[in-house]
C-alpha cells in the first residue's frame, strides 16, 4: 500500500532572549505568550496540523537549527530584537537560511524574519522615523496577494496586527508584496 508522506513545515522562532521576552507576561492570553504554540494552533485552526509534519525550534533559547533537507518549507518569525544585532543566534540563522535558499523551497518571513531575508539581500533595515508602531490594522492585498493561497477567504482589506520599530527601506528585486499596510506612503508599482 502506497502512503503519501506529509510535508514538512519548520517554524524558526526568535522572539526573544529571556533577558529581552518574557512569555509569562503573556500567559492569561489563549496562546501563552508561546509563536510557537502560536503557529500550531492557527495551523490546527485552519485544518492543516494533522495534514503536515509541523516542527518548531526556538533559537533564542540555544535549540539547534535542523538539516534544512529534513523540511519542505520554512517561517521564519517575529521579534523582540533589531536584525542588526548580529547576535550568536541571528548569525546561525542567517546562515541556515543561505543554505535553504539553495533548495528553492518556500520560505515565509514574519516581521523580524523578513527583515532579516531582506538584510540578507543586502536590503537596508532602519528605525521608523516616526518611532515605534503597535497597532491593528486593515491591509489592502496587492494583485500577487489577491491570488495567493495565504490569504484565501479574506476580504480584500484584511485587518492585522502590526508591531515594529524598524523596516525595510526597499523590496529585493526577486520578492512579491502580497499587502500594504494603509498608513504606510503607497507606491503605485506595488499594485501592478
Amino acid at each position: 500500500m502506497f502512503h503519501m508522506s506529509k510535508n514538512r513545515l519548520l517554524y524558526i522562532s526568535m522572539l526573544g532572549t529571556p533577558d529581552i521576552y518574557d512569555p509569562s507576561f503573556y500567559a492569561d492570553l489563549p496562546d501563552t505568550g508561546d509563536d510557537q504554540l502560536f503557529i500550531a494552533n492557527r495551523l490546527e485552526e485552519w485544518g492543516v496540523l494533522d495534514q503536515i509534519d509541523y516542527r518548531s525550534v526556538n533559537v533564542t533559547l540555544g535549540d539547534d537549527i535542523p538539516d534544512r533537507d529534513d523540511f519542505d518549507a520554512v517561517i521564519v518569525g517575529g521579534s523582540f530584537h533589531s536584525m542588526n544585532e548580529n547576535q550568536p543566534w541571528q548569525k546561525r540563522v542567517v546562515r541556515w537560511l543561505a543554505d535553504w535558499q539553495k533548495t528553492s523551497r518556500p520560505a515565509l518571513g514574519i516581521c523580524a524574519g523578513h527583515q532579516l531575508m531582506c538584510s540578507m539581500a543586502g536590503v537596508d533595515v532602519v528605525p521608523r522615523s516616526n518611532g515605534a508602531n503597535g497597532r491593528s490594522d486593515t491591509v489592502i492585498l496587492t494583485k500577487a496577494g489577491k491570488t495567493h493561497s495565504l490569504f484565501e477567504g479574506y476580504s480584500d482589506e484584511p485587518v492585522f496586527h502590526f508591531g515594529n520599530y524598524e523596516h525595510v527601506v526597499e523590496t529585493p528585486s526577486y520578492c512579491q508584496i502580497w499587502c500594504l499596510g494603509i498608513f504606510i506612503k503607497r507606491r503605485p508599482d506595488h499594485f501592478a
